[in-house]
């Protein structure tokens, strides 16, 4: 399957791509909203609540905004490097439960999203300091060599 019939596949099963893919993939974390599913040999994530969709976009918007200076971006962008994606989902979200739980870890991305937005009213209102010295000390797991 080349590449451009996967991507069109992938997007005909899933209607709703869950915006933290790559680290409930990379086992980070999880959500009571996420549709796991398998493509050829790849594994996707679908997001079941469009409520939470959004939220989970604005999130993700509002970290990538704050973050873009921490990590060498010129401006901020929706599409970054693999690595750097990683870093900004991942380190995110742990520097969030941070801030809402103590550093528990995350159990389900809705709640800990849910109980920030109660907390502060609105993404755009969450400190987002904490949030990118989080997001800057974060290092994805390294590829085993071969």
């Amino acid at each position: 399957m080349d590449e451009v019939q996967y991507r069109d596949t992938y997007h005909s099963v899933n209607e709703r791509r869950c915006h933290f893919e790559k680290t409930i993939n990379a086992r980070v974390c999880t959500c009571r909203h996420m549709q796991r599913f398998n493509l050829a040999d790849r594994e996707g994530v679908g997001c079941t609540n469009p409520e939470a969709h959004r939220n989970c976009a604005d999130w993700l918007h509002a970290v990538r905004q704050a973050s873009c200076f921490a990590l060498s971006q010129p401006k901020p962008v929706d599409i970054l490097p693999h690595r750097l994606e990683a870093k900004v989902q991942a380190g995110g979200l742990l520097g969030l439960a941070e801030l809402i739980n103590g550093g528990a870890g995350v159990d389900d991305i809705a709640n800990l999203l849910g109980r920030a937005i109660d907390r502060y009213g609105n993404v755009s209102d969450i400190p987002m300091p904490d949030i990118v010295t989080a997001v800057t000390e974060y290092e994805p797991r390294q590829r085993k060599k071969r």
